[in-house]
Order: structure tokens, then sequence, then C-alpha cells
């Protein structure tokens, strides 16, 4: 049998012998190993503790959400750090019995086993306790048995990394195991079909319960963010936390999925901005095509004297074929390309030519725009740019400040307010990451703007913008793009 795989036949009795042996190696495990044991055992029992049990003695609420944050707290490994839930044991006076508790003093479920019965006994937050108890031939119990005896075969004193890493596979396996309330997690079960969905406050801990028990767990770092939610919040009850398990829902999605800008000119011929939520993928796709189209016309122009030879349009290539997968790699090919094609024109190994300028034009947007509104690039470039931007002198904070406040005459209430609070930023500078995002935030827009302008120019798709914008923008666009070139 596999490790973690689940019991299917429980029917048999587990021994009283094999569970004290049990309870005996539970205390010879670290204390993480024994804290997801534990957790697991708490997640069983507490499905078949009926109604009456619970309501004419203890809070079910404060149980089930202490209960809960215990075990997505060990099972996300943030106990680690945190070290908030505890499994104390003291062989000398209770030698059989095991308990997770809250910062060490406070107990909340316990297990045990005398005279020939197992008992589990859940507390609430003023440590009154309502006992479940069940014959040591419990299914709950059988799992229990099989999970430590796993755990530990063959681990000795200088192997016990090895039952760690074993704790560490079943917090994604099934729970599995119990007894006729769990045949139907979904409907027939009073625990999950009427107190997890009795309120909007549970539908979150329900689909996670309900997950468990089928080994099917949530995104990881999300666990981990519900498990550091602030003491206050979960002291505050099941509301609360779910409001703020929300928060984190949303603040995730705009991580995964950003709510990235569309500029668009208003009837007033003014410039403004408003949210979309876009596909990562869609936008490399959208930069794969753009920066193709532009190389193409460059490669097929007789008046260009970029070559599918040089080392750029080698680079391009290779961007544009072997890294779509990979956003970083994209943005960082696209923006040493455009590095190497504008020294060719300084030095004057490239001849100046509009199908030039038009690839140089694509690069320097299309890598801005990944670095603005990609969420792994994004995040990549806070890291690269956070020691260059504390090297940016005043004077220079203020040049681009100028030009940030130069787009204010051209653009819409909202973009013009941001444009300012954006220059106020850029010129204070004591905040790295509000710096670097003023700068491509409103780098990103004025890319936009004067990719606008240009098109209308060359299309003759429509009238300039009342403000003659495009040129600021551009301005702006070549300043940041400057700045955050040397970056990588």
């Amino acid at each position: 049998m596999g490790f973690g795989k689940v019991v299917e036949d429980l029917r048999d009795e587990v021994p009283l012998e094999d569970y004290r042996r049990a309870i005996g190696q539970l205390g010879w495990l670290s204390a993480y190993s024994r804290q997801v044991i534990l957790a697991r055992q708490m997640l069983r029992c507490i499905i078949d503790v009926d109604e009456d049990e619970f309501a004419s003695h203890i809070d079910l609420d404060k149980v089930c959400l202490t209960s809960f944050r215990a075990a997505i707290t060990i099972f996300s490994s943030t106990n680690f750090k945190s070290r908030i839930f505890s499994s104390p044991y003291t062989p000398e006076d209770r030698p059989e019995t095991f308990y997770l508790a809250l910062n060490r003093g406070l107990r909340f479920f316990e297990i045990s086993v005398t005279s020939g019965r197992s008992s589990h006994t859940f507390f609430d937050k003023e440590n009154n306790g309502v006992g479940y108890e069940s014959r040591y031939t419990d299914k709950n119990d059988k799992l229990f048995v099989q999970e430590v005896t796993e755990t530990i075969s063959g681990v000795n004193l200088s192997t016990k990394i090895i039952a760690d890493e074993r704790a560490e596979i079943l917090c994604g396996a099934p729970l599995g195991g119990g007894g006729p309330n769990r045949d139907d997690v979904h409907g027939n079960n009073w625990f999950v079909s009427t107190h997890l969905t009795q309120s909007e406050s549970w539908s979150f801990w329900r689909e996670w319960y309900v997950g468990l028990l089928k080994g099917k767990t949530i995104d990881f770092e999300f666990q981990a963010k519900i498990a550091l939610i602030d003491n206050a919040v979960w002291d505050a009850g099941p509301e609360a936390v779910a409001t703020e398990i929300e928060r984190i829902q949303a603040e995730m999605f705009l991580i995964k999925a950003p709510q990235v800008e569309e500029v668009y000119e208003n009837s007033d011929g003014l410039y403004d901005v408003r949210a979309t939520v876009l596909d990562p993928s869609k936008l490399v796709q959208s930069v794969i095509d753009r920066v193709s189209f532009a190389l193409s016309l460059a490669l097929d122009s007789n008046h260009c004297d970029l070559n599918s030879m040089s080392v750029a349009a080698k680079m391009l290539r290779h961007a544009l074929e072997n890294c779509p997968d990979d956003p970083n790699a994209l943005e960082q090919w696209l923006r040493n390309a455009n590095g190497l094609i504008s020294k060719g024109i300084e030095g004057a190994n490239l001849a100046e030519s509009d199908e030039l300028d038009a690839l140089i034009s694509t690069l320097t947007e299309t890598a801005l725009q990944l670095r603005a509104d990609h969420p792994e690039v994004g995040e990549a470039v806070k890291t690269r740019t956070a020691q260059r931007l504390r090297e940016i002198t005043a004077e220079k904070r203020e040049t681009v400040a100028s030009r940030m406040d130069a787009m204010v005459d051209g653009t819409g209430v909202r973009l013009r307010a941001e444009y300012q609070l954006d220059a106020e930023i850029t010129r204070d500078g004591s905040d790295v990451d509000a710096t670097a995002e003023a700068m491509q935030r409103s780098g990103n827009r004025a890319q936009k703007i004067s990719l606008a302008e240009r098109a209308k120019k060359v299309e003759g798709s429509g009238a300039m913008s009342v403000a003659k914008i495009g040129m600021r923008a551009k301005s702006l666009v070549e300043i940041v793009a400057s700045l955050f070139s040397g970056i990588g």
C-alpha cells in the first residue's frame, strides 16, 4: 500500500494494543508530524458529531473556526513561523493523551485512550469541553493508527526528517474513512449539509472541508494567506473571517488575472483610462504579434540595414519562437535587442529609417507594457528596479515628474488626477516601490497614448488629439524606458 492511500476496508476492528502503540509513537514524532496527524484526526472526528451533541454543550461556530484555523495553518506550513498551534505532550502526567492547543496553553482538541475506549474531546475558547466518545474500533481510529504507523515506519532518531516528509504528503491526502454520516458529504451529512451551509460565512470552509475529505486541496498560497489572518479577525467570528477571505480572494485574482487598463479617447478628444480584465497569455500573444510584424517590416525593407543574420534579429527570433511561455525572458530579449539596434544607429552601423524607427518604438512599447501589465514580469521588475531607483538623483526624478505634469493637458478627469499624483510620488521618491509603480504606470499609459496618436497619423483614421499630446507622451515613454532599460 502506497503512503497516504486511503484504507478502503474499514470494517476490521483496531486492537486496543495497536491504538495504544500508535499513541506512544505519536509522542516520539516531531512536533510537525504530530500536529499534521492530530489535525487530520480532528477533522475526521468533527464531521461525526451530531447536532444535539454540540448544541447543548458548546458553541459549534467557535469550535469549527478554531479547528479549521489550526488545520489550515498546519497544512500550509505557516505554523513553522507563527507557532500559533502546538501539540503538548506530557507522558508522565497523561501517557495516553494528546491534544492540539492554541499557544500551548488552551486546548481545543484532545484524543486519548483509556479503559478500552477512544475519546475525542473538543473545547471552546473558555476551555469548556464536550466529549465525543467512540469505541476504539471506530473507522476514524483505524485511519489514525494507519497514518501514525505509516509515518513512523523505518524511521529512527537520525532520520526523523523522513517522517516529516511523509506528514507533508498527508497534508494533501484524502481524509477518508468515517461513519455513516460521511457516506454522502454533499447531502446527507448534517455537519456539511446544514452547519456549513447555514450562511455565506461558511461557504469557503465548506468547499475547503469537502475538498480535504476527497484529497482536493486549494491553492497553497491562498491557504497560507488565510492562515496569517490577524488574530483580531479570527476572534471576531465567522462573518469577519469570511469578509477577510473574500478580500484575499479578490486580491489574488487581480494578481493572477490582473485588472489592466484601456486608455481611450473620449468624446471631447481627451484621453482617459478605465479598467479591463486581461488574460496575461493574451497580452503575451499581442506583444508577439506586434513585434513579429515590426521585425518583418524591417527585414523585408530595401531601406533598412537590419538583416536576418544580425545579432539583434536573432535575439528577436529567439524571443518570438522560444519564449512565449516565459514572459520575463521575452521582456528581457525585447529590451536587449532594442538596445543593440539603438546603439547600432548611434554608432552609424545602422542607418536611420522609418522601419527601424517603427521597430524601436514597438520594442520599447511592448517591453514597457509587459512590465506594467503582466503580473509575473511586474513582480520580477520590482526586485530588479529597487536598487536602481535608489540611485536615481532628485534631479532625474524631477525631470520625469515634469513630463508627467505635461500629460495633464489632454487627459480626462481620472487620468489627469492620477498623473498629478504619480508626479508627486516621483518627486518625493522616499518609497522605492511606490516610485517604481508610479513611473511604470505613467510610462505605460503614455505609450498607449503615443501609439494611438501615431496610428491616427499613419492611417489618417482620425483627427489628432485636440491637445497634441502625442509628442509629450512619447517624451515620457523615452525617459521612463531609459531609466528601466539598464535594469537587468
